[in-house]
């Protein structure tokens, strides 16, 4: 970030007292935090503040457009949120869970999975086999975000569908119930969950930032390893929190990071991100990737540069 020079700021400048000195600095600064920056792509740093700390607030240039909701059967993750309602809570209420775990039952993950329309590649390769809920990451990580948005309530074995579960399962509530369960993916669901990358925040991080970038250069198709890059060149201090005692290269290691979290468990499933090949984690260069048509027809992002 540029610093203020208060050498040149006050040059030629008869300061009478501290609070006119204090004006001076207090108006250098919001002048700064207005200018677009070249490694945010021309977002300010008072866009930047949004983006990083509270995406949906009013102010922000991050949000969701209004849109026609069945615009939302192109959303793997939301299809799968919607189904998993049917078949649990909404056809018996409370549905029983599993006794010895509190998971859904192996006869409603067997199911779900024939339903999903983002299949998992472990699962159709045979190197997993499909015996209960964790056994496929979109379903285990579906059940904890639905009672994460509130819409279903975990008690004594069972799920129980809220109040705001009832109200938001309505036909006509079809949208709110997606920014509900966006909300709870992105602000309250730990991604780093499912992983052993040594930094807890990297990727889900500004994930606005990030959705901008992709919604902005993602028209044609680009290396993740693109996306990555320049999202460590907005926020280097990430590089420099990954110990060397672990990893020679941090900066790849973030990559990795960046393109399993931001693209293959979020951006994928939530058909923001359309790959163009085959995901190989270790050759970052070969995973090619564009926007997915839904980014535009939901979401409004932050405008770029470049």
């Amino acid at each position: 970030m540029e610093k203020i020079d208060l050498n040149k700021l006050l040059q030629g400048r008869q300061i009478k007292d501290t609070d006119e000195l204090n004006q001076i600095l207090q108006a250098e600064m919001q002048r700064l935090n207005d200018a677009p920056r070249p490694e945010f792509f021309g977002v300010t740093p008072n866009q930047m503040r949004f983006l990083l700390y509270d995406p949906f607030a009013e102010g922000s240039p991050f949000g969701f457009r209004d849109f026609d909701p069945a615009v939302l059967d192109s959303c793997p993750f939301f299809v799968l949120a919607e189904d998993m309602l049917r078949q649990t809570v909404l056809s018996t209420n409370p549905f029983k869970l599993t006794v010895s775990t509190a998971s859904l039952p192996v006869k409603t993950v067997k199911t779900l999975y024939e339903h999903l329309t983002l299949k998992d590649d472990w699962i159709e390769k045979g190197i997993n086999h499909l015996y209960k809920e964790t056994d496929c990451d979109q379903i285990h990580i579906c059940k904890i975000v639905l009672e994460q948005a509130g819409i279903v309530r975990k008690q004594k074995g069972k799920w129980h569908l809220t109040k705001k579960g009832q109200k938001l399962s309505q036909p006509s509530q079809r949208a709110v119930l997606f920014r509900e369960i966006f909300h709870a993916f992105t602000l309250k669901y730990n991604w780093a969950y499912l992983d052993a990358y040594d930094h807890p925040q990297a990727g889900q991080m500004a994930f606005a930032f990030s959705l901008s970038m992709l919604a902005h250069f993602g028209g044609t198709e680009r290396p993740m390893v693109y996306y990555a890059k320049k999202y460590l060149e907005a926020y280097p201090m990430l590089v420099e929190e990954i110990p060397l005692v672990h990893w020679d290269n941090p900066e790849r290691h973030l990559v990795r990071c960046f393109i399993t979290r931001f693209f293959s468990r979020f951006a994928e499933w939530w058909g923001l991100a359309e790959l163009a090949g085959p995901m190989d984690i270790f050759n970052e260069e070969s995973c090619l990737v564009r926007k997915g048509k839904l980014l535009g027809e939901v979401f409004q992002v932050a405008d770029m540069e470049g």
